[in-house]
């Protein structure tokens, strides 16, 4: 949803807002917390009390817990925990933690070291188990006669309900079983896995018939990826004799199928079971491909029975869905499966789609019956044929930033900018009285809705810092620090060097979630993290589990020194899986994601040593004595394959390369011999590739020379491109440039520059930016509007920028006239306007550029732009604006541009008169509260 449909959304929450502006700030227990803890103090039977308060147990908070009595009636205990139980899903996690910490207060460590988790309190934690910190985990399962496998023989619920179990707590819990010699390969022990089940770990190549299809039974009941699993169990499977009843019953585990086993397939086989593999969520996209050759699906097509593919479909060639029907994908879409299938298509495949559809239907007709995904290929012009525009439709379409202002005009009147909610000026209307309830929003909003460097973050702290009576971090209580929640992410580097010790213990849940910290902020939170936990020598996989993400604020040199083992591994295994690389530009102002390289690589040496570790009682596989490694390490490995060697790489064989190459082609972490190496294996996998093999290879193909190129892709097509094009390799590397020149000059041999349709200019990518200006003077420009949204996110020379700016001006007119969703769709060839072009524009319309674009902008162009162009900047356009950007303005200039960043606050001790009360519930912080609610809201 575009920034602005966001704060159109806010008006509901603000009388809500004025009211609760008047409530009582946080306390450490709500009335009914307190009674609890009152009634877990005494000796009456509790449950009428629990019985009248069910509906308030999923709001227990961490702070709460933390006051119940060390000294409980066992039978009150035990019936509280029971109740807990049942709405564990929705505890908030803190207060999952503390509920665990509780329990462990309640029973004092032994003596001797071991655990005091017996049968019994295993019994009574049930899903809490999973708070204990691994090294309780450990000492648990390392015990002589551990509890852990009575427990495993005499209950098997706790494990069918395991749902938040990770991998590093699935690997202790297995060494434990092993340990009390549970064989965990026979079908009776498998049958009581439960959830570990998905993290199976023994070599399922070993498994019984039984023991197999008791676990292809559990894995149906995973919530996460099981692929792995599913390769052990189908890796020795002869499947060419299989008939499509035997391929059916795989079900899910068809997914773990090898390349060479999905080519052996007949294709009766395959059509017989489409019914089932059409809606299989972990397929790759060469083992969809494998399957579509399989099938015949040039047939399926011509009968219209394209809904018969489902989720197979995101492998369809862009000639093969542009060749379906109107009416055809009108059904299609009808089906869960393949409109599913659309989430998983390249954007060409989604343009295809979406022009076969328009030859036909109307626009009203593609937003009733289009899947969500397809919505954004629709372009701007298209969406305004639309009548059935209503706000209905906001929160239910992926609509990009251009497509949310043409909606938004058709729904709404008097729509406000994000600029009426730049000044914070007016919350000095809040009285001290009232502003704990500010402090309680601000402790739950997003704080990524501020740049690093926006002035408002210190002056929210400030206002903050006031309302709570603290003037130093030192004074802080625990309980403040729980108070403060999302606030911390704002603290300076003066604040962390100020916590205690114990307070950063409490601080870090919340600061994991802050994502990336930077300069001194960095270096004051690393030097605070050893003053807690102790020399980073020390440290064991348990303390980098409790710090998660915070790991990464250290180096691989120093994460290097931790002792290598599995748990490790595991560990840094689940930190990275819960990291999201942001897709499109992000500003690094605002870039919050945190920076895992370290993790990354440390945990790629480790899982490599140990992986040979445990084979070299095997013959060693050499190419000139390197160790090869094998399929299995690098599915392992994932986007960390990139810590192989060069070698390493290059001694890969055929048959591992082809069925890995869908990861290998896609790390973005390769430096240029990696891929080099990786392109020379390639040539002998593939020794005459087709354009369908050099579309696998991906981002390999950017270490192709001119003269492999004219070798290997001579006649390009234009899925190939749409695969490799996506790189910004192309137009960042002078040598890789030349490649794309010769990509381009090849693609031009038969397909002159005005013959090219908006779906190649779509698929092009960066490739587009190895174009002369010549030959972008001779696009048409009908078919680059229709791609002009992709094109607008481009970052190519400015040379080419100012081609490609030259043909949007033949598109839609001189800038002075572009439309603000022109303009979105322009995208970064803004940056090409000249000054006398940019002095036309209007401050109103400045904010409308995209950050991409500011970012772009020569800083000998930006200090001619005029006061008032840079103070209607925008807040999120700040963000985009670099270093050397800032450096080019003058006094004057520098501080209208700051002015998108907000004004100073305090909170006052005046009386709230009906007045000010208005005025603050109309104020652009009460907005920004509002804002923040909402954000809240839609994220649940």
């Amino acid at each position: 949803m575009g920034q602005s449909a966001l704060f159109a959304l806010t008006s509901g929450l603000m009388f809500s807002l004025c009211l609760m502006m008047s409530s009582a700030g946080p306390k450490k227990c709500t009335e009914w917390e307190a009674e609890l803890a009152t009634k877990l103090a005494a000796s009456a039977d509790i449950t009428p009390f629990l019985s009248a308060n069910t509906d308030k147990l999923p709001s227990l908070s961490e702070s709460c817990v933390k006051t119940f009595s060390n000294t409980t009636n066992k039978a009150n205990l035990m019936k509280l925990m029971a109740e807990l139980d049942k709405v564990y899903d929705i505890l908030d996690t803190g207060s999952r933690h503390a509920v665990f910490l509780w329990i462990e207060q309640l029973n004092p460590k032994p003596a001797n070291g071991s655990s005091w988790m017996t049968v019994e309190q295993l019994a009574l934690l049930d899903r809490f188990l999973l708070q204990a910190p691994l090294s309780s985990l450990k000492t648990l399962a390392d015990m002589e006669s551990s509890p852990l496998c009575a427990f495993f023989n005499s209950s098997n619920e706790l494990w069918k309900s395991l749902y938040d179990l990770n991998p590093a707590q699935a690997n202790v819990f297995f060494t434990g079983l092993r340990k009390c010699s549970i064989d965990v390969a026979k079908a009776a022990n498998i049958a009581k896995l439960g959830q570990l089940a998905c993290l199976y770990p023994v070599d399922a190549n070993l498994l019984e018939d039984s023991s197999r299809k008791k676990l292809l039974e559990l894995l149906k009941n995973c919530k996460g990826d099981v692929k792995n699993v599913y390769q052990k169990l189908t890796k020795s499977m002869n499947v060419m004799s299989f008939n499509a009843s035997q391929l059916g019953e795989l079900g899910d585990a068809a997914a773990g199928l090898g390349m060479k086993q999905l080519a052996s397939l007949s294709k009766e086989a395959v059509v017989g079971s489409l019914s089932t593999l059409s809606k299989i969520e972990g397929f790759s996209k060469s083992q969809k491909e494998a399957l579509l050759k399989a099938a015949g699906v040039a047939d399926i097509i011509s009968k219209g029975n394209v809904a018969s593919l489902g989720k197979l479909a995101s492998a369809l060639d862009s000639s093969a869905l542009g060749s379906i029907p109107a009416a055809a994908l009108a059904t299609a879409f009808a089906d869960s499966s393949f409109a599913a299938s659309t989430a998983a298509m390249e954007p060409l495949q989604k343009k295809s789609l979406v022009l076969s559809f328009l030859k036909t239907k109307s626009a009203n007709e593609a937003l009733s019956i289009l899947p969500p995904a397809l919505i954004t290929e629709m372009t701007t012009k298209k969406l305004q044929e639309a009548s059935a525009l209503s706000t209905e439709l906001l929160g239910k379409m992926p609509w990009n930033k251009g497509q949310a202002l043409v909606v938004m005009a058709k729904a709404f009147s008097n729509l406000k900018t994000t600029e009426d909610f730049k000044s914070f000026k007016d919350v000095e209307a809040v009285p001290t009285a009232n502003c704990t309830f500010v402090v309680s929003v601000f402790a739950k909003a997003e704080h990524r809705l501020l740049g690093k460097s926006s002035k408002r973050r210190d002056e929210v702290l400030n206002y903050i810092k006031t309302c709570m009576s603290f003037n130093s971090t030192d004074k802080l209580t625990a309980n403040q620090v729980n108070q403060l929640g999302n606030v911390l992410c704002m603290f300076g580097p003066a604040e962390i060097d100020k916590l205690s010790n114990n307070n950063l213990k409490e601080a870090v849940d919340q600061l994991r979630g802050c994502g990336k910290f930077e300069g001194d902020v960095k270096a004051s939170l690393r030097t605070k993290i050893i003053d807690t936990y102790g020399a980073f020598e020390t440290w064991t996989f348990d303390t980098v589990n409790e710090l998660q993400t915070l790991a990464s604020l250290f180096n691989e040199s120093e994460i290097n020194k931790l002792s290598a083992s599995v748990d490790l591994k595991e560990t840094l295994k689940s930190i990275l899986s819960q990291v999201k690389e942001p897709e499109g530009f992000v500003p690094a102002d605002v870039n919050f994601t945190p920076d895992v390289t370290s993790l990354k690589s440390s945990f790629g040496k480790i899982v490599i040593n140990l992986f040979f570790k445990v084979r070299r009682r095997k013959r060693a596989l050499t190419c000139s004595g390197i160790t090869i490694p094998t399929k299995d390490l690098i599915l392992e490995l994932g986007s960390s394959s990139s810590a192989l060697t060069v070698d390493q790489l290059g001694c890969l064989s055929n048959d591992t390369f082809k069925e890995t190459v869908d990861i290998l082609g896609d790390i973005t972490a390769f430096p240029m011999e990696k891929l080099t190496a990786l392109k020379t294996v390639a040539l002998m996998a593939y020794p005459t590739p087709t354009n369908n093999d050099i579309a696998g290879l991906k981002r390999i193909t950017v270490a192709f020379t001119a003269a492999e190129i004219n070798t290997y892709f001579a006649t390009p097509n234009i899925d190939a491109l749409a695969a490799i094009g996506k790189y910004q390799d192309w137009s960042s590397d002078a040598t890789v440039a030349a490649t794309a020149k010769q990509i381009v000059e090849n693609l031009l041999k038969s397909n002159a520059p005005n013959t090219l349709l908006s779906k190649d200019l779509l698929a092009l990518g960066y490739l587009l930016c190895a174009f002369t200006p010549e030959q972008i003077a001779a696009v048409s420009a009908a078919e680059y509007s229709s791609a002009a949204s992709n094109i607008g996110k481009l970052k190519c020379s400015l040379p080419v920028l100012t081609a490609l700016k030259n043909k949007a001006v033949e598109a839609f007119g001189a800038p002075s006239a572009w439309t603000t969703v022109q303009m979105q769709d322009i995208g970064t060839l803004t940056a090409a306007l000249t000054s006398a072009e940019f002095s036309a524009i209007s401050k109103e319309k400045m904010s409308y550029i995209t950050p991409e674009a500011v970012s772009l902008i020569p800083p000998a162009v930006f200090q001619t732009l005029t006061i008032d162009q840079l103070r209607y900047l925008g807040t999120e356009n700040l963000a985009a604006v670099s270093s050397q950007q800032k450096a080019s303005l003058d006094t004057t200039k520098a501080l209208a541009l700051n002015e998108n960043s907000g004004a100073t606050v305090t909170p006052t001790s005046a009386p709230l008169t009906s007045a000010s009360a208005s005025l603050a519930c109309e104020s652009p912080l009460a907005a920004a509260i509002a804002l923040a609610l909402t954000l809240l809201a839609l994220s649940h």
